[in-house]
């Protein structure tokens, strides 16, 4: 399994993050945030295990960095 490094790898959250606040779970597509973010589906899938698990861990990392601020 291919890793990412960890600027692709903030950048893959971020745009996560936009992707699943616009168009909710359901809605966003892993290939589309795939492609923006300049790595595979199959890399998100690999790393992630589904599409919710995807969604939990940006969740979790996007709290984390609010949390930190405060």
């Amino acid at each position: 399994m291919a890793e990412i490094g960890q600027a692709r790898l903030e950048a893959l959250y971020n745009i996560a993050w936009r992707h699943f606040v616009r168009y909710g779970l359901e809605g966003a597509n892993v290939q589309t945030i795939a492609r923006e973010a300049g790595v595979s589906r199959q890399t998100i899938y690999n790393r992630f295990g589904d599409k919710k698990c995807f969604f939990d861990e940006v969740i979790e990392k996007r709290e984390a960095r609010f949390l930190a601020r405060t």
